[in-house]
Order: C-alpha cells, then structure tokens, then sequence
C-alpha cells in the first residue's frame, strides 16, 4: 500500500527509549509504517501522496479519538493516532488546558483538523527524478 500521509519537519516524540526523537511519519493506511528523519522520509513520499510541513512542531501519540496525549509509544505497525502540537505537553496533562494549540490530529489515518502547510521545498518522488528509473 502507497503512503496515504506524510508529516515531515516535525519533532516526534516517540516515547522509545532507543530513538526518543525523531523528524516524521509515514501513514499507510490506518497504520504508521515509518517513523524516521525527514530526509528519509522525503525519500519514501511520492506525488500521490499529501505532505504536511511541521514546521518544527511537536508531534506526540493521541488517544484513540484523537482528544488527548498518550504515552504509547509511536511505532511502526501502529495506529495511527497522533497530533502536532506546539509543544511539549507536561506529564498528565490535558488538551483542554489552554495554552497548547493542535495543529493536526490524525486518527486511525484519517485527518481530523489540519493547520499545517505543505512543504515549499519538498520534491516529491517521481519516475523522473529517481536515480536509475
């Protein structure tokens, strides 16, 4: 299955212990199927896909109805549940406490509310610019 979303530049939080951060994800689905940097990222995305730049943002697991945190971890193979956020949000801590801004929730795939741009400097994969194709 092809990536249905792509989130790059972002500050994920992962919640392992052996790669605590990282800069995006790949959805496929309603599954994450990549977590890594965003240059590696860039590499899996192609031009059917939809790319959201974070912009530096954080983006952190979300409860199964995308309302709140979670401190499941972020894998491969995973729902895909999760949101960008402006920051970091304190242990227990909860989305209705003013000061923290979603700026994507994402659940079981599907984008629920979206204030991310695309990427002005990504270029998307295509049979042209693929070395060898």
């Amino acid at each position: 299955m092809p990536p249905s979303l792509v989130v790059v530049n972002a500050r994920v939080k992962t919640n392992d212990p052996t790669r605590p951060w990282a800069g995006g994800v790949v959805v496929e689905g309603t599954k994450i199927s990549f977590i890594g940097s965003s240059a590696e990222i860039q590499k899996l995305a192609t031009t059917s896909v939809s790319v959201l730049d974070a912009g530096g943002k954080v983006l952190i697991a979300a409860t199964p109805d995308g309302n709140d945190p979670a401190d499941s971890k972020l894998a491969t193979a995973t729902p895909a549940n999760f949101m960008v956020v402006d920051q970091e949000p304190p242990a227990n801590s909860s989305w209705s406490n003013p000061g923290y801004r979603v700026y994507l929730r994402v659940v079981r795939g599907m984008v629920l509310e979206n204030s991310l741009p695309r990427p002005t400097s990504f270029t998307p994969r295509t049979s042209s610019n693929i070395p060898g194709a």
